[in-house]
């Protein structure tokens, strides 16, 4: 490290970097209570540390928070029990729920939740306020997923927005898009609505899909519609990979674009060392390092690259 920047803000508000020491005498900001102190570092190539921080009790000798900070004062690791943001995987005893529109959602089988791209690594634990929210309707597989029908054990469907499942007429038409039969799960989709069949190459392919242009891009069907992806990045946050990449064809570039993809709900974020949640399609601050690591985050999962475009929602406390 060659600089440091100290700040009594999450967002480092006023903060500049400084040369780096070992030791700094640190003002905290007015008042008794809980305070937390960001640190962030910077070395002589411009390479910029996530943010690191601390949090005490403060308080008069004798007062309610006197008497924390005569017992060491370290609240960092405090257990929250409000419900978690949207876009959250959390774990209650086997079931695992997304939380989504103020409600949890749980899914009933592995083959449903990996078509998500998750993995079981992301889901934290369950809080109280998470136990108390209304439970919404079941998981069903992420659109655009291709499934083998466990009831028959030989009809493939694509599944489509709202866990609409569409059938291909014959393999032609199935592999005429540029599908394989590799690596397709196995899903119950007995209780999935069926939309209309696939019975056209020529036709736009089915909401869901992920298709390639000649330029390069990558683009996601949804609701009739194209939308492209800002970065690798961002098509990463979803799970995909790019074996579901097919090419396009006419009628898909005849699809009216629609605004670009966000990032997934849920994903976290290191934009140049300050932490967030991407939830509802907006970002979300952390008040304090404990406010992320007691709702079970990891910094390990954030991925480093600027939010500046993001509208920002209420820090998390």
């Amino acid at each position: 490290a060659s600089q440091m920047a100290i700040s009594n803000e999450a967002n480092f508000a006023g903060g500049t970097f400084e040369p780096y020491a070992t030791s700094k005498n640190w003002t905290l900001s007015s008042g008794d209570g809980s305070k937390t102190v960001y640190v962030k570092f910077r070395d002589s190539a411009g390479n910029t540390t996530a943010a690191v921080s601390d949090t005490i009790s403060l308080g008069a000798p004798g007062s309610e928070t006197g008497g924390e900070l005569e017992q060491g004062g370290q609240v960092l690791g405090a257990t929250v029990t409000n419900a978690h943001p949207g876009g959250t995987l959390v774990l209650d005893d086997a079931t695992i729920y997304l939380i989504q529109n103020g409600k949890r959602h749980g899914f009933r089988t592995p083959e449903e939740y990996f078509s998500y791209g998750y993995n079981f690594a992301q889901a934290v634990a369950i809080s109280e306020g998470d136990q108390s929210l209304s439970e919404g309707e079941i998981v069903k597989a992420m659109e655009g997923t291709l499934a083998l029908d466990k009831t028959d054990n030989r009809t493939i469907y694509m599944i489509g927005g709202n866990g609409i499942k569409r059938g291909f007429t014959s393999a032609a038409f199935f592999t005429g898009l540029g599908y394989s039969f590799k690596n397709i799960p196995k899903i119950d989709l007995s209780d999935y609505e069926t939309g209309p069949v696939i019975d056209s190459t020529e036709d736009a392919h089915p909401d869901g899909a992920l298709i390639l242009d000649n330029n390069g891009t990558v683009w996601w069907i949804r609701n009739s519609q194209r939308q492209g992806f800002q970065s690798e990045q961002i098509f990463n946050t979803y799970g995909f990979s790019f074996t579901k990449v097919v090419s396009t064809n006419t009628a898909d570039l005849a699809l009216s674009e629609a605004p670009l993809v966000k990032f997934r709900d849920g994903t976290l974020v290191d934009d140049d060392g300050t932490i967030y949640l991407i939830s509802d399609g907006k970002k979300l601050g952390f008040k304090s390092m404990n406010a992320l690591t007691a709702r079970g985050y990891q910094l390990k999962n954030a991925i480093a690259v600027s939010l500046q475009s993001y509208e920002a929602g209420q820090d998390l406390q």
